[in-house]
């Protein structure tokens, strides 16, 4: 799983590559396993105890982004959280942004709270475990 994930800290997934990203995954494990999707195995048995490859890439995504955050002494700290006061997305851009993504991992409201749960270790270890969960 390692190859597949390289880079993931800085990923910024829409719905269609979570689920392309999810399904190579699964045909994955189903070659490694040597089952074929007509065995009528469910992705829960087959998953077992591991959790999704997405919900990995979050796990990543918000150690890397909560150390940044909370290290002052690295250049970007204050940039994790830059919001563009001013201005639109224009056609063709993304739909969400790197702090939508992690607005939606850690199911935070609005920048402020997010901001607050980083700076709380705790609370942070604690939701960034619990994108781990098996299917």
């Amino acid at each position: 799983m390692c190859a597949i994930l390289y880079g993931s800290e800085c990923w910024a997934l829409n719905s269609s590559l979570q689920k392309s990203l999810d399904g190579t995954y699964t045909r994955m494990l189903r070659t490694v396993l040597n089952t074929s999707w007509q065995d009528h195995i469910t992705n829960e048995v087959l998953y077992g105890d591991l959790p999704r490859v997405t919900d990995r890439v979050a796990w990543r995504r918000m150690g890397l982004v909560g150390h940044c955050y909370r290290h002052k002494d690295i250049l970007a700290s204050h940039l994790v959280l830059w919001e563009p006061i001013h201005g639109y997305r224009r056609p063709g851009r993304p739909a969400s942004t790197l702090l939508d993504t992690l607005k939606g991992d850690a199911g935070a409201a609005d920048t402020a709270e997010l901001a607050a749960c980083m700076l709380d270790r705790e609370n942070w270890t604690a939701r960034r475990a619990a994108r781990l969960r098996p299917l």
